[in-house]
């Protein structure tokens, strides 16, 4: 559904372990395949993730080369950098937004909702996407609550008057159903049920209203702050929970919220 989709805004909603990062290199190579100087940019959410996808990507070229004639043949090939024949390429972008702007073409972006510069990224090429019929984007990516761009793109909150996205989620069930392996669901003991919900579930879960208590976070002090200056004092908090089978260690930024605890958000998985 996915591959023959052929809107020009297409976000992905996705469990993990199911395949759909290869489902993002084999599209790349279907659209550098598919028409002459198409040009596909990757980014992930660093340099390195992107040029796996580009090496994925190859290898999915030369098994398709293998029982394919007429192609078009690989002219040149970098651990970032595929150029076709047709000259079609692939390439892998630093994920930054000076790296994007300007840019025409089809977009690939591999977990999307995990970028830390996503909002910049966005602003960078939005009003490319406006102006040219040339560019396509793709957001793959698993949940990462309900913020940024990705989470905005899939309930709606990105729809212009001409130019609405097409979501397709696809959780752990799902793709079971489609004929993936049901050993997936082995990993379920190693999960939260939060975290469960969030890779392999599909879910959106809320950091509205999630606090720690002052007393908690008070243990974390090197230095005791009195009560009464904690409101004027920004804190990063390390959290590493040491009961857990996977790690799963965060820094998350928070702010004092009444009497009631602190506020957290933007958390960062370590």
């Amino acid at each position: 559904k996915v591959l023959n989709d052929k809107s020009r805004l297409v976000a992905v909603v996705k469990a993990r372990q199911i395949g759909l990062t290869e489902l993002a290199s084999v599209m790349a190579i279907m659209i550098a395949l598919g028409s002459n100087k198409s040009d596909v940019w990757i980014l992930g959410t660093n340099h390195e993730g992107a040029k796996e996808l580009v090496w994925r990507a190859k290898a999915w070229y030369d098994a398709i080369n293998l029982t394919t004639e007429g192609i078009p043949q690989i002219v040149k090939s970098s651990t970032e950098e595929i150029v076709f024949s047709n000259n079609s390429r692939i390439k892998a972008l630093p994920n930054t937004a000076a790296s994007i702007r300007g840019k025409t073409g089809t977009v690939i972006m591999d977990e999307a909702a995990h970028f830390a510069n996503d909002e910049e990224i966005w602003t960078a090429f939005a009003p490319v996407i406006s102006s040219s019929n040339d560019l396509r984007l793709f957001m793959f990516s698993t949940p990462f609550g309900q913020r940024g761009v990705f989470y905005r793109a899939c309930h709606g909150l990105l729809d212009g008057e001409n130019l609405k996205w097409s979501v397709h989620k696809i959780d752990v069930h799902q793709a079971i159903k489609d004929g993936h392996s049901p050993d997936v669901l082995d990993l379920r003991s190693s999960f939260s049920e939060e975290g469960w919900a969030q890779e392999f579930l599909c879910s959106f879960l809320s950091q509205q209203g999630k606090y720690l208590s002052a007393s908690l976070i008070q243990k974390c002090y090197e230095v005791k702050i009195p009560k009464d200056e904690m409101r004027y004092v920004e804190k990063k908090v390390l959290g590493i929970d040491l009961a857990s089978k996977k790690d799963m260690s965060i820094t998350v930024e928070c702010d004092w919220n009444g009497e009631q605890g602190f506020r957290i958000y933007n958390p960062k998985i370590l």
